[in-house]
């Protein structure tokens, strides 16, 4: 009797979590574009939208990005030819979504919380002599981080009881420094268990 009554209570408590959980999670996928205050920089990223729905008004949510198009430029001078390529290898943000609905399923939202960028950087490029043969080859690939506060505000449509869709727009923490501004404007889908 002493195992079975605290293992009937905590199965009676999982199943009711369980059930609890289910209708309060939601899942889904994103696509966005970003901007960054940088005269031919910006990227484009696809992902994944994980939250918890508290109540109609406040959630947590998650997300998960990584590039599907960065910068790809390659340089060519008299003697050298160089190529650089850029992309956001992985971005998370963990977010407070705080609702509020303006007419039947049309929801306005503000986001706010902690994102955190890592960008792949490659650099390859050669360098001739006058003659063009080749004299130095050379390849580097490294990476660097951002991360901080973010925040933004988007719409929903609810299109029926599971499937909502979503925009918003995201000022992401400063791009190098405090010089330049890291923009994002996403669109995507969510499902509600």
């Amino acid at each position: 009797m002493k195992v079975l009554l605290p293992a009937a209570l905590i199965m009676l408590g999982a199943a009711f979590t369980q059930n609890a959980v289910a209708s309060d999670v939601y899942v889904g996928a994103l696509y966005n574009h970003q901007d960054i205050d940088i005269p031919g920089y910006g990227y484009d990223a696809a992902g994944i939208v994980v939250g918890y729905e508290f109540n109609e008004y406040v959630a947590f949510e998650s997300r998960f990005a990584t590039g599907i198009s960065g910068m790809d430029m390659e340089y060519t001078a008299p003697n050298t030819k160089r190529s650089v390529k850029e992309d956001i290898d992985l971005q998370t943000s963990l977010l407070l979504k705080l609702t509020y609905p303006i007419a039947d399923g049309l929801n306005v939202y503000g986001l706010t919380g902690y994102t955190r960028s890592k960008v792949t950087f490659e650099n390859k490029g050669l360098v001739l002599n006058e003659g063009g043969n080749e004299v130095v080859r050379y390849h580097s690939e490294s990476n660097w981080t951002r991360d901080g506060l973010s925040y933004g505000v988007g719409l929903e449509y609810q299109l029926n009881d599971n499937i909502d869709v979503f925009i918003d727009h995201q000022i992401l923490p400063d791009f190098i420094s405090g010089d330049q501004k890291w923009q994002s404007t996403a669109v995507g889908f969510t499902y509600r268990f």
